[in-house]
């Protein structure tokens, strides 16, 4: 196989996809500032100032950094020891394509990792882990800035435990002999989808999902993203918006799983509304959400897909 040898991220399909994602994202942002009033969104960002943007974009980089981490112990879990400067260029590189729909680009990797001797189904199960501990630490997140500011979000309580239990069931599901039985019946059923290829990502996958480690996965997407959403709070302060620590991480964490869900490219457009809609609940100036929402997202989204 041969195909990572041509594969090549400047790819014309692939420079078009993202020149694409980064002339949307610019015509709406513009839109976005035009429609608040122009004058008044770019007083909002004197307030923030250059320096607070520099730190902030190096505090965000951080929670790229433990994500990293996650990853590389994944690999390594499964026999692989890649060089952690080459690994952590290969995590970058994915960043460059967050903008796909569930992040499903930053599986670019697995092409890159095979020069590596790392199979595809490693590296695929190494990213359903990823996500899917992601999006558990964003929902535990979201429980507990809820709950710290005395209104507990009983539906992502519901969430976080779905999530959680089923993935486990599903582990059991395919660790136990009944598996065998049912990737042979599908085998027969739809003869012409890779079933095999399949089976071997979800039973790596699971190798992978045990308990303890399901558990230290999800406390490092919570650590990453609560970084991130110390960024947003830390914005608003500066332009003296009346916001508390846990009001504003529940906000970030509710807009992350808000744009996540809407399935929208890099969730753009979809995270920034509901920032703005949830600044607005609590009296701020439009001027001032939309400043505040495109800076934040200029240092937890464009500073990823600029460093990959």
């Amino acid at each position: 196989m041969r195909a990572h040898s041509t594969f090549d991220l400047t790819h014309p399909a692939w420079v078009r996809g993202l020149i694409a994602f980064i002339a949307a994202g610019v015509a709406l942002y513009l839109a976005g500032m035009i429609w608040s009033g122009w004058g008044q969104v770019l007083s909002s960002w004197q307030h923030i100032g250059v320096a607070l943007i520099c730190s902030a974009a190096v505090a965000a980089s951080s929670a790229y950094l433990l994500r990293f981490l996650r990853w590389q112990y994944c690999l390594v879990s499964l026999g692989h020891r890649v060089p952690p400067l080459r690994s952590f260029g290969v995590y970058l590189a994915g960043l460059a394509l967050t903008t796909s729909p569930g992040k499903i680009g930053e599986t670019v990797r697995s092409l890159l990792l095979l020069r590596d001797g790392v199979p595809a189904k490693h590296s695929f199960a190494t990213f359903l882990a990823d996500r899917l501990s992601d999006v558990i630490g964003v929902c535990v997140l979201a429980v507990l800035a809820s709950a710290a500011g005395g209104k507990l979000s009983w539906g992502i309580v519901l969430a976080v435990l779905t999530v959680v239990g089923g993935s486990l069931m599903l582990r059991q599901l395919l660790r136990g002999a009944a598996a065998n039985g049912l990737w042979a019946w599908l085998e027969q059923r739809l003869p012409r989808l890779p079933w095999r290829w399949v089976r071997d990502v979800l039973n790596t996958w699971a190798r992978l999902w045990t308990v303890p480690r399901m558990l230290a996965f999800a406390l490092t997407a919570l650590f990453a993203y609560g970084i991130q959403a110390g960024v947003f709070v830390a914005l608003c302060m500066q332009v003296g918006v009346p916001l508390g620590l846990a009001q504003g991480v529940s906000f970030f964490a509710n807009a992350t799983l808000f744009g996540a869900a809407s399935m929208v490219p890099g969730g753009l457009g979809a995270m920034e509304a509901a920032l703005v809609w949830q600044l607005a609940t609590i009296g701020v100036a439009h001027t001032q959400a939309v400043a505040i929402a495109i800076a934040t997202r200029l240092v937890t989204l464009w500073l990823g897909i600029a460093l990959g």
